[in-house]
């Protein structure tokens, strides 16, 4: 009886990193754009693993330009009710609903629904941060699914004519023995004030840049702008350029007319 040759399995290389593999699985040619999507897709990813293997989160250090220094506080009223249509060009439209539940205690509970995933949300009503209820060791609502409101940020109420900010972030994860960096930093700039959807709106310019280290090696920047019309009164979003698109408030308490650019 003859015995069986065996077959030889060739180990895959110990030293590729961990995008060298990922790019050798999706060798196609993506656009640059969704190269970098995908970037930050496997950042994310890299971070969820390491968040559920490693007992200490890796180290995330935030620095700001300046404090933000609110000049109005949340003005939402319980029963409010907007729904923005985002429209990107690989995922099609999509329908975001954010619904003011209630005011306690400083609190403004805001429930966001997309497809059907309702997650509740506690905002200071002063600064528009996610506010923890019950204790220091708890997250604030919302803040466990990794999920933040989009409609209205804290950075909307420091709001004025001529004003700047900016912040940055650097992320480092160590991962299956591949390092993994990414910079990252934005600007926010008051524009101009113009009417937009037929509400008085700060045009607001961010420009955002990404840098990514793999075990050393650097990739180009990432760089891109980015054009936000927020509501001088409500400080809510009206409309935003995406970069495949854009997301646009649709429905609201206020009456909300199309998106036209201002002369």
């Amino acid at each position: 009886m003859k015995k069986a040759k065996k077959e030889k399995i060739e180990k895959p290389e110990s030293k590729k990193s961990a995008m060298s593999v990922f790019k050798s699985a999706f060798s196609l040619n993506f656009s640059k754009t969704t190269w970098f999507m995908l970037l930050i897709a496997l950042a994310f990813f890299i971070f969820v693993l390491y968040v559920m293997t490693k007992p200490i989160p890796p180290p995330i250090n935030t620095s700001y330009m300046g404090p933000l220094v609110p000049v109005t506080g949340l003005k939402l009223a319980p029963g409010e009710k907007y729904v923005y249509e985002l429209f990107d060009q690989s995922l099609g439209k999509v329908r975001l609903n954010s619904t003011v539940k209630e005011r306690a205690q400083g609190c403004i509970v805001v429930e966001a629904d997309s497809n059907g995933v309702t997650v509740p949300f506690c905002l200071d009503e002063l600064t528009g941060e996610p506010k923890v209820q019950q204790g220091p060791d708890q997250q604030a609502p919302g803040q466990q699914a990794g999920i933040v409101p989009q409609f209205t940020q804290p950075w909307m109420l420091a709001l004025t004519e001529n004003w700047t900010w900016g912040n940055g972030m650097n992320t480092t994860v160590e991962w299956m023995g591949s390092v993994e960096s990414i910079e990252s930093s934005s600007t926010y700039r008051v524009a101009a004030i113009g009417k937009v959807k037929g509400r008085m709106a700060f045009k607001v310019i961010i420009d955002s840049t990404v840098r990514r280290v793999s075990n050393g090696k650097g990739f180009p920047a990432e760089n891109w702008t980015q054009v936000v019309w927020v509501d001088s009164e409500k400080r809510v979003l009206l409309y935003a350029g995406l970069l495949n698109g854009h997301i646009e408030l649709v429905e609201a308490p206020f009456k909300v007319e199309p998106y036209a650019e201002p002369a």
